[in-house]
């Protein structure tokens, strides 16, 4: 369990790419590089969140895109220290309302299919399998596409 004390979700800044970068790197065998990141702090459609302890330590961050009703999770991962603490659920219940401020109800996501803690925490937030993209990672395993609609199963 996540005490709240000490703990706050802001948007992030480029000032924040070390701490990012880290936990990238250690999350992922194919990560996002620096320049992936700044793009995305560029990009008018691209927003962010991440979650700190006392306002310093970088927890777990999220990326995505918010396109009309629609939110595309693009990126998500949490330090390997504060992992199965409710982190990213924290960071996902933030992310559904800041997209739904803004009129977004469909959030949808792709998961390496092998990803089998992730795909959990997503179906306990409600979101279902919809789809597969073959041979989507650079690897060549698919990624299940995942939706979640909260104006049909609101959290």
């Amino acid at each position: 369990m996540l005490n709240m004390n000490g703990i706050s979700i802001r948007k992030l800044t480029p000032e924040d790419l070390g701490a990012i970068l880290m936990i990238e790197k250690a999350s992922f065998d194919y990560p996002w590089s620096e320049k992936d990141f700044l793009g995305e702090f560029e990009m008018k459609i691209s927003g962010n969140l991440g979650i700190f302890l006392d306002k310093k330590h970088l927890l777990g961050y999220t990326f995505y895109w918010l396109i009309e009703y629609e939110c595309h999770i693009l990126n998500l991962a949490v330090d390997h220290k504060w992992r199965r603490k409710e982190v990213a659920t924290t960071l996902l219940k933030a992310l559904f309302h800041k997209a739904q401020q803004k009129k977004a109800h469909i959030f949808f996501l792709e998961v390496r299919e092998t990803n089998v803690p992730a795909i959990n925490l997503y179906r306990r937030m409600g979101f279902t399998v919809v789809g597969r993209r073959e041979s989507y990672y650079a690897d060549g395993l698919d990624a299940l596409v995942m939706n979640l609609d909260l104006l049909a199963r609101p959290i």
